[in-house]
C-alpha cells in the first residue's frame, strides 16, 4: 500500500467485482488488474500482450476492451487511439462503488463461509466428544445441522 491510501488488492477486487464482463471480458479485466500497477490504479498494455497473457485472439480482446470502456471500467487516460503493438495506459474505475459493500454475492458467500464454519466445528467436537470415526461423525453433524444427505 502506498501512503495515498490506495491497496491494489483491495481495488482491482472491487473493479472485478463491479464489472458485468463475462467470459473473455472477464479474462481481459482480470489481466489488467493482475498487470495492474501496485502504486496506483492504472495499467500500461498492449491488446498483443493480453492476447498473450489470456490466450483470446486479437479481435476477442479488442472487442473486450471496447465492452470494457462502455461499460466504465476501465478508461485510457494516455496512449488513447492505440494501435498494433502501442500501449495504452487504462485506468481501472470502480463502476459501482455502493455494490461492493454489501452486494448479494458478497452476503451469500459469507452465509456460505459461516455455514461451513459452523459444520466443521460441529464435525470437531462430535468427533473429539464421542470418539467416532469422521463418517459416522459427519452423519451426525449432518443430522444435528439439518443437512439433507
Amino acid at each position: 500500500m502506498s501512503g495515498n491510501g490506495y491497496s491494489h488488492a483491495s481495488h482491482t477486487t472491487k473493479v472485478l467485482k463491479s464489472s458485468k464482463a463475462r467470459c473473455g471480458q472477464r479474462m481481459v479485466l482480470q489481466c489488467m488488474c493482475a498487470r495492474a500497477d501496485f502504486k496506483k490504479p492504472e495499467v500500461v498494455i498492449t491488446k498483443n500482450q493480453i492476447s498473450d497473457y489470456t490466450g483470446l485472439e486479437r479481435k476477442a480482446v479488442q472487442r473486450a476492451i471496447k465492452f470494457l470502456r462502455e461499460e466504465g471500467t476501465i478508461r485510457p487516460i494516455a496512449g488513447e487511439r492505440g494501435g498494433k503493438g502501442v500501449a495504452v495506459r487504462y485506468q481501472l474505475v470502480n463502476i459501482r462503488p455502493d455494490a461492493n459493500e454489501g452486494d448479494e454475492r458478497g452476503q451469500k458467500s459469507a452465509d456460505i463461509d459461516r455455514r461451513s464454519k459452523q459444520y466443521r466445528d460441529t464435525l470437531a467436537r462430535i468427533m473429539s466428544e464421542r470418539g467416532v470415526d469422521y463418517g459416522t461423525a459427519r452423519n451426525m453433524a449432518d443430522e444435528e445441522m439439518g443437512v439433507a444427505a
